[in-house]
């Protein structure tokens, strides 16, 4: 059976419930300093959805509330992207061996 959560008014769906030929990408979530660890770590999550839209599933996923906790996310472990830029932009420029690796975090880690 597939996991899934929601995410805006999407669904993301367990990696391995996929077809080959599916729109999503391979997103791996490592936590960062006093992040919470995620249980699931790894997704699959739609090319066109934005960075907010990973911030407020990782909120609601973290049991963080809106304006409790700060959440960074970064790529590379460099750079925190634009709340609007689309996640297939951020695979197609930064994936590595099919993942996407993002970085999460309650306290600004880099940049």
């Amino acid at each position: 059976m597939a996991e899934e959560a929601n995410f805006g008014n999407q669904r993301v769906e367990d990696l391995h419930s996929l077809p080959k030929h599916s729109i999503k990408v391979d997103v791996l979530f490592k936590a960062v300093g006093d992040a919470p660890r995620m249980k699931k770590s790894r997704w699959a999550i739609k090319r066109n959805d934005t960075v907010i839209n990973l911030t407020i599933f990782l909120r609601r996923y973290l049991g963080l509330g809106q304006s409790q906790d700060n959440l960074f996310i970064y790529v590379a472990s460099s750079f925190a992207p634009p709340l609007d830029t689309e996640i297939g932009t951020l695979f197609d420029s930064f994936s590595a061996d099919g993942t996407l690796i993002l970085q999460y975090c309650k306290t600004q880690a880099w940049g």
